[in-house]
């Protein structure tokens, strides 16, 4: 069982949700066209992914998850990364933070195993105490999906 803690009150609500926010950075590599016609840039092929990938979590319902804000406001950042050839290339990443709320802290798990993941802040509740057999059920449940995702 987890016990949310709440302005020093200790007792265990099943109405208390976790508030989370998390940034997951979009990768985006420049795509060239045939022909010289057609080419992306990599800015574009960020923002791309990213209003992909917002879209996809708005629509498809994640047990547990009730997302409350997508804030796509933050600016492409790009980093200079080699390739298998030892070439130079500019890779653009398209932030987003999105705010949520999860009725279990299991439910927050597939979230946290994605590779676009660059930060976590749990916003409510301040403290969060877990009992043994809670905490070695979030780790099992940690352990499914991180075998789920190699």
């Amino acid at each position: 069982m987890i016990t949310l803690k709440v302005n020093e009150d200790l007792t265990p609500r099943k109405k208390d949700k976790l508030r989370i926010r998390i940034r997951m950075d979009f990768r985006g590599e420049e795509e060239i066209g045939r022909f010289f016609f057609g080419s992306k840039s990599s800015e574009f092929m960020a923002k791309k992914a990213r209003d992909e990938q917002i879209e996809l979590l708005k629509n498809i319902p994640i047990q547990g998850i009730d997302f409350e804000k997508f804030d796509a406001s933050l600016d492409v950042y790009f980093i200079q990364e080699q390739d298998k050839k030892g070439r130079k290339k500019e890779i653009a990443y398209a932030p987003v933070l999105i705010t949520f709320t999860a009725d279990r802290l299991e439910d927050v798990i597939p979230l946290l195993t994605n590779r676009t993941l660059r930060k976590v802040e749990i916003i409510s509740p301040e403290k969060i105490t877990l009992e043994k057999s809670a905490l070695e059920g979030l780790l099992y449940s940690f352990h499914k999906q991180i075998t789920l995702v190699v």
